[in-house]
């Protein structure tokens, strides 16, 4: 019994032994994460950034932190004077900066929303006013909230400036996006802003590191974000992709998603439009865009009837008046009006019983052709008005029909469009 018990004790106390190492084992992490918190807060601090806080020393991080919570943009002293001073820094004590880039992407994943709005200017008077009497006070701060100066660029912006954290900066934002998926950005909140927010921080950046890097990485952001998210990353990308000879994987991306999914066809043809592509990658694009006109919604229609003839007025070319011809060969070979041919035919050959019954019969899909059909008149009417390639390219191809029957629905109706304008009337007639 006394060796039996002797047993028990000694088990016993190698448990008591084990859970005090498992107690001490998560204290020395929960030291660790608080140290590398502590680094990257004590480097912002001497780099001149503060946050609203009226605390003091030991409770000063803690009220910080709070406040920041809230929304609170942090406030740095001179934007110029925190890049430096935090790129020399990293630069002399390189052993730091594991754990400064891993407690910077805790602190910003914490206090998201604070750390994307501009940031604030510690002003003269808001100093002032602490030293003044008690019957002062309150003047000398409502004076101080007036005279606040907002710096244009968040803490992240300011961050995305210091070279060597910049490329994991980015991809941490990036991947930030996917957090905000299931958000309802309908609501009027700071995390329907996020996403938003997120994108902006990229935008127009003086510098990228690596431009490769990040043209590799979007296509794969691209394709996990939410729609809503997708839609405001497509609307980005001209302003994000400041390097025009690494658009290549992103190009790639867009035609892939244009070709599954017509509900972004305007966001991706305008974002096209904005990229400065070369002539060959753009020749490409149209060549793509050209081959999906018969397979394509009547609604997406008009925007890539606008791309075509967008960009082939505007490109560089030694041969534009060829150029123009060839897209106005292959408008009239697949832009057809089939969506808008039945309708059309009811109307002028059907007598008005006949028509009566027609509309009641889908009238929803009828009217949307009819819209869709409208909107690529349009198109056609603005092209042909402010582009003279672009009538002198209808009218050289109309003529060259050699029989009546070969002619299609779209030269009547640019007919009827050029007939409209004085300078073409008499060669229309």
């Amino acid at each position: 019994k006394m060796s039996r018990r002797g047993q028990d004790n000694g088990s016993a106390s190698k448990r008591s032994k084990t859970g005090k190492d498992d107690d001490s084992n998560g204290n020395r992490a929960e030291q660790h994460q608080q140290q590398e918190k502590d680094i990257f807060l004590r480097m912002l601090k001497h780099a001149g950034v503060s946050f609203a806080s009226t605390s003091s020393s030991s409770s000063s991080t803690t009220s910080s932190n709070n406040n920041n919570k809230k929304g609170e943009a942090p406030q740095v002293a001179d934007p110029s004077v925190l890049k430096r001073s935090l790129e020399r820094s990293l630069k002399l004590e390189p052993a730091i900066f594991p754990d400064f880039e891993e407690a910077m992407v805790g602190y910003l994943r914490e206090h998201c929303y604070s750390s994307l709005i501009p940031t604030t200017r510690p002003s003269a008077s808001s100093s002032s006013s602490s030293s003044s009497s008690s019957t002062s006070s309150s003047s000398s701060s409502s004076t101080s909230s007036l005279s606040i100066m907002f710096n244009n660029d968040s803490l992240v912006r300011l961050l995305l400036g210091v070279e060597s954290i910049q490329k994991d900066l980015i991809k941490v934002l990036l991947q930030e996006l996917l957090a905000y998926n299931d958000t309802d950005f309908s609501s009027d909140t700071h995390e329907a802003q996020i996403p938003r927010l997120l994108l902006q921080q990229l935008r127009w950046l003086d510098h990228v590191v690596d431009s490769e890097d990040l043209s590799n990485t979007l296509p794969e952001v691209l394709g996990a974000v939410s729609s809503p998210i997708k839609r405001e990353l497509i609307a980005c990308l001209p302003a994000i992709l400041v390097d025009d000879n690494t658009h290549a994987p992103v190009l790639q991306a867009l035609i892939e998603l244009f070709k599954e999914d017509n509900q972004f066809t305007g966001a991706i043809l305008d974002c096209i439009s904005n990229l400065n592509l070369d002539p060959v990658m753009l020749e490409t694009v149209r060549s793509e865009v050209i081959d999906m006109l018969q397979a394509s919604p009547a609604e997406s229609l008009p925007k890539m009837v606008e791309f075509l003839l967008q960009t082939t007025t505007t490109a560089a070319s030694h041969n534009k008046q060829e150029d123009v011809r060839e897209v106005v060969r292959a408008l009239r070979l697949h832009l057809d009006f089939d969506f808008g041919l039945s309708s059309h035919a009811t109307i002028i050959s059907s007598s008005s019983s006949s028509q009566a019954s027609s509309s009641s019969s889908g009238s929803g899909s009828s009217s949307q052709r009819k819209a869709g059909e409208g909107l690529v008149l349009d198109a056609l009417k603005s092209s042909i008005r402010f582009n003279k390639e672009v009538m002198q390219a209808f009218l050289s191809e109309i003529e060259s029909v050699e029989s009546s029957v070969k002619h299609k629905i779209l030269d009547v109706w640019t007919l009827v469009l050029l007939h409209t304008m004085p300078q073409c009337k008499k060669q229309v007639e």
